[in-house]
């Protein structure tokens, strides 16, 4: 690159009388020469790459290269140069004082030079037009010293944002009080007691060269002085935006809710706080004013959902499920909304929980709570009281001996519930709530909840997978309001992080203990639980990595009770202080050892039925895995046991004392951001490879992951081993999803148990041709005997049709066939008004043409058949007698039921699992989708599609399964596919590079016979012209595993760029939608 410095008129140089000239010394100079001719070359390429036109970078740079190696010897180049319009100049002199002192250095106090921060800092504010403070604390001392420079600022209007804070309660009150004198100057405090706060950063705004200053300075005499301290100033530039960033994340936490401003009623509670104890905690804000005013202020999470809980009730719903992770607040989120529910229902003048004579008014307040556990109960009444205002006198109790139903809102477990609930009337309850709603299907709740009609239904769980096998979704309508995962919860500060250390198990070879079913034998794993040395290398382990605070509280999870015992034992041998609770501990002793352990009189407690609600005590700061976790949700639960927060809790510790045993890389399911479930583990190995090496380096901030190398390699080889094709693998992912969601032996895997699980449901319908066929070979030899309905050939075929289907591209062939359940003929019309019905869409359909190839798809694959008279369409006749039988008489069909008494498998034929099917499909459509794009566009950005997909919704008329190029076309739209890695292909010369030019610019190479004055070349150019839409289309990967080819990732539409070369063609496209980072990451593994 060539550097073009025009030399300056010598009159230009030096002019002593202008009084705002600074003269530069020769070091200066040459630091400044080089910053200005960096920084012009830096804007000018910027530029260039600011418009997304990187080949004019390429090619600018280039020429300056070409330029300087020429070294200016050839008279026609000297020409060039002058008749460009690039010009430069540097003039010894600085008419302006944006930059102070050197471009970038190291400021420290030099004590011996009258050099200081507190210099630079006070020239630097002199000369800004606004200034950002972000400091750990403010000292008077410090204030002191810049009182003469912020009084010159405020009369000059010069705007500051400082933000400081109270840890360990080290700023003065004093210099808060002078900061809120000023006028121009905002100041707020960042009130995270939980959290130390040492940032130490100083921004200024000025005409051209903004600075900031980052160091180890916080606002006192001695760091502004003459302390140690090591200051780095930072000048902005486009090739160094150090100031930039720096300025976002000051103002992501000036707008965080954990940054409140700064007022008198601040620094007098501050001030009252530190002179009314010797020992103190960081001062907090927010907890004092709640502890004085009694007021509850809900966290983000909870306003989120309050506001969802209102949208869903004015959208008609009667019910509905939040799913919330253990100590989020679900009790206090229901008491909130109680509150907002009673208020925008009165239609009384005042306020319902108004205070009147220290009681509210409570004679239209009409709830009922139920839970499973007096403890829940009991503190659900402690949290309404509070959050409500009401006095507790005012609760009716319906459990421990207490049958008080003479009162209008009730607390009642559902043990004394279930033999009086027939004494309030169905209607007599405006809301209901249930507690830890997963245990709702019992019969108890069942009859309870059916019996009832109240205007809301409120489930609450922390549990998102039905662990006792049942459709709990169907008890709230499956309207599922919200959920926050303990992910988010950890995000939002809303628990504790976990500090998680996975230790390989070396005491047991699993090899060894036989496994059948997806279950060790339990004698012989026992026998190896069983053992001293084991013991002393799980005291080991404690001692290493120790836990938060002074005193042990730690829970041990237990393979069953009589290790729980033995662990009990142990850790009392080794000077521990321990206890059991499991699920036959009687309610009176498990009272008392909850409360010895609450009050640190037991610090380790064995236990075995982690569902148990009741071991939840926010001061846990050890968990111990101390058997095989074969199901990923228990894991999640397990871990969520210590995540409440507690006063002076940082963090939890985990130890997990990991085997080689079949299930040993489920933990992946927790930390891993790629994987959900453990079904996605058919397509993304490799990033969870990458993850497991990284240990999970992206997991929540302050959460820490350690896998030992032994672990850490045993997993990563059995990942990579593992062949999701295998019938036996399938037969395995079959039982433990099973036992995951809390099936029994004696119960079958239905469609809509899959919910959570698409991808394990679409694996084995398409290896074993259909989800029956999967029940047929994986349930047992009883089940299949008795419990199954057996479908003939016809039905089988029809279900493994849609089963292909599931995640469906277009919903309207489930919504044919899910109307053709009970009626005998559809068309157009008919299905796009089932359409809007059914996704309450409010606009018309304007892609007709979608639906009519629809219906000719269903009568080519001979589903329908079509009368061409009257355009109507009905069943073919290959399907239409078990259509037909199920219309007359669903009863008299297939009644091959021997136990008719279990309701997990009674009449599910034909019709139950193809509604089950349609409503599986249609559910994953609608959540997964975003219905307004659809309905406007048909294609969905960053959507999956198979080419024969798109043949379908952009109406080709070619053969089906015939777009096998890099580009197809219709009459209307152009699709480019591209396909990353080419490892597939063996020609170099049809190894295109499908490079990513910016985030909205992608190369595309054409197929090699194509040229610019080819007709397919000038469609690319003139495609606008033409009325052609161009869809680019991507994947990484031409095949996954077990050689199934991959779908492409929709992109979105495209325009032509520019291109060049001939045979093939290297064609630039720009998309209307910058691609997303994390798409950007996930395709070219950046």
């Amino acid at each position: 690159m060539s550097i073009l410095a025009k030399k300056s008129e010598s009159s230009n140089l030096v002019n002593a009388k202008e009084k705002n000239d600074n003269f530069l010394e020769m070091t200066e100079y040459k630091e400044n020469l080089e910053f200005e001719v960096l920084e012009t070359f830096s804007k000018k390429i910027s530029n260039f790459i600011g418009e997304n036109d990187y080949q004019k970078a390429i090619e600018f740079t280039e020429k300056q290269l070409y330029l300087l190696n020429q070294a200016f010897t050839d008279e026609s180049e000297k020409i060039k140069i002058q008749n460009t319009d690039f010009h430069f100049e540097l003039p010894l002199k600085r008419k302006n004082k944006d930059i102070i002192g050197n471009i970038n250095e190291l400021i420290i106090n030099e004590k011996a030079k009258f050099r200081n921060f507190f210099i630079y800092l006070k020239q630097e504010l002199l000369n800004c037009k606004k200034f950002y403070f972000i400091v750990s604390f403010i000292r008077y001392s410090g204030i002191q010293l810049l009182i003469s420079t912020l009084d010159e600022l405020e009369k000059q209007g010069i705007q500051g944002e400082i933000i400081t804070s109270v840890y360990l309660n080290i700023t003065d009150s004093k210099a808060l009080q002078k900061l809120l004198s000023y006028k121009n100057i905002k100041v707020k405090i960042y009130n995270n007691s939980s959290e130390s706060f040492h940032t130490k950063a100083y921004l200024f705004e000025k005409e051209k060269y903004h600075s900031v200053v980052i160091g180890s300075s916080n606002i006192s005499q001695s760091a502004l002085y003459s302390a140690e301290e090591w200051n780095v100033k930072l000048t902005d530039s486009s090739f160094f935006n150090i100031y930039g960033k720096s300025l976002n994340q000051f103002e992501k936490l000036w707008h965080s809710n954990e940054a409140i401003e700064l007022t008198q009623d601040f620094i007098d509670e501050y001030e009252k706080y530190k002179k009314s104890v010797n020992v103190q905690n960081t001062f907090d804000y927010r907890k004092t004013k709640i502890e004085q005013e009694n007021e509850f202020v809900p966290n983000s999470m909870q306003k989120r959902v309050l506001q969802k809980l209102k949208e869903t009730r004015i959208n008609g719903n009667k019910k509905g499920l939040v799913i919330s992770a253990t100590g989020t607040g679900k009790t206090y989120l229901a008491a909130m909304d109680i509150k907002q529910f009673f208020e925008i229902n009165s239609n009384t003048e005042n306020k319902l929980f108004e205070i009147n004579d220290k009681k509210s008014k409570t004679s239209n307040i009409k709830f009922l709570f139920i839970a499973h556990r007096e403890e829940l109960l009991e503190n659900a009444i402690n949290v309404f009281s509070k959050i409500l205002k009401i006095d507790k006198n005012e609760f009716g109790r319906i459990y421990g001996g207490l049958k008080e139903i003479d009162k209008n809102i009730i607390f009642a477990s559902i043990q004394s519930l279930r033999n009086c609930y027939n004494e309030f009337k169905p209607s007599f309850f405006d809301y209901i709530i249930v507690d830890e709603f997963h245990h709702s299907m019992s019969d108890s709740y069942l009859k309870t909840l059916s019996y009832f009609n109240p205007k809301f239904l409120l489930g609450l769980t922390a549990t998102p997978k039905r662990m006792d096998g049942k459709d709990i979704l169907s008890l709230c309508d499956y309207n599922v309001v919200d959920e926050i995962g303990i992910k988010e919860a950890l995000e939002e500060d809303l628990i504790v992080p976990f500090h998680y250390f996975g230790v390989n198990d070396y005491t047991i070879n699993y090899d060894n203990i036989p496994y059948k079913n997806g279950k060790y034998n339990e004698k012989i794993l026992l026998e190896n639980l069983l053992l001293n040395t084991r013991t002393d290398y799980i005291v080991e382990k404690i001692n290493k990595f120790g836990f938060d605070g002074d005193e042990l509280s730690a829970v041990a999870f237990c393979q069953n009770i009589e290790h729980a015992f033995f662990m009990k034992e142990e850790f009392s041998k080794k000077g521990y202080k321990s206890a059991v609770i499991t699920a036959n501990t009687s309610s009176n002793e498990r009272s008392e050892i909850l409360e010895k352990f609450k009050n640190k009189k037991i610090e380790i407690l064995c236990v075995v039925d982690i569902l148990n609600e009741g071991i939840d005590i926010p001061t846990i700061n050890l968990l111990l895995f101390l058997r095989p976790t074969m199901s990923s949700t228990i894991f999640i639960q397990q871990i969520g046991r210590g995540l409440r927060k507690a006063k002076n809790k940082d963090f939890v510790t985990i130890i997990d004392f990991i085997g080689n045993h079949k299930k040993d890389y489920l933990l992946i399911n927790y930390f891993s951001s790629e994987v959900d479930n453990k079904d996605t583990l058919f397509t993304k190995k490799e990033k969870i490879i990458n993850e497991i090496k990284n240990q999970f380096s992206n997991i929540p901030k302050s959460c820490y992951v350690e896998l030992d190398r032994i672990c850490q390699n045993r997993i990563i080889e059995k990942i990579e081993k593992i062949n999701f094709s295998s019938k036996n693998i399938l037969k395995e992912m079959y039982l433990d999803y099973k036992a995951e969601i809390g099936k029994s032996e004696n119960e079958i895997l239905k469609v809509s148990d899959f919910d959570t699980n698409i991808e394990l449901f679409q694996e084995l319908s398409l290896k074993l041709g259909s989800f029956y066929n999967a029940q047929l070979q994986f349930e047992n030899s009883e089940i299949k005997q008795n419990k199954i309905f057996l479908l003939n050939s016809e039905e089988t075929e029809f279900l493994a049709y849609l089963e292909k289907k599931l995640t469906i591209v277009e919903p309207f062939t489930y919504l044919i066939v899910k109307y053709l359940i009970n009626n005998d003929f559809i068309n157009l019309e008919i299905i796009v008004d089932e359409y809007k019905n059914y996704f309450n869409i409010k606009d018309d359909f304007q892609k007709e043409y979608v639906i009519n190839r629809i219906f000719t798809e269903l009568v080519e694959d001979k589903i329908l058949e079509k009368n061409s008279k009257n355009r109507l369409f009905k069943i073919s006749k290959k399907y239409n007698k078990i259509f037909e039988n199920k219309r007359e008489n669903n009863d008299e069909i297939n009644l091959k039921l021997i136990d008719l008494d279990n309701s997990q498998n009674t009449n599910y034929n034909f019709k139950n699992r193809l509604e089950d099917l349609l409503y599986l499909g249609l559910s994953e459509f609608k959540k997964n989708n975003n219905l307004s794009i659809f309905n406007e566009n048909i294609l969905i950005p960053y959507k999956k599609y198979k080419r024969i997909e798109l043949q379908i919704l952009l109406d080709s008329k070619v053969p089906k399964g015939s777009w096998r190029a890099g580009y197809a076309n219709t009459d209307k739209d152009i699709c480019l596919f591209a396909t990353i890695d080419k490892t597939h292909i063996l020609q170099e010369n049809l190894k295109y590079d499908n490079s990513l030019f910016a985030d909205d610019i992608i190369q595309w190479i054409s197929q090699p016979k194509t040229a610019h004055t080819s007709s397919v070349g000038k469609m690319f150019i003139n495609h606008k012209k033409l009325g052609y839409n161009v869809h680019i289309f991507i994947r990484k990967f031409a095949f996954m595993d077990g050689n199934k080819t991959n779908p492409f990732i929709y992109l979105g539409k495209a325009d032509y760029y520019k291109s060049s070369g001939d045979k093939p063609m290297r064609i630039l496209w720009k998309l209307e939608e910058k691609i997303p980072q994390e798409l950007i990451y996930e395709l070219y593994n950046l």
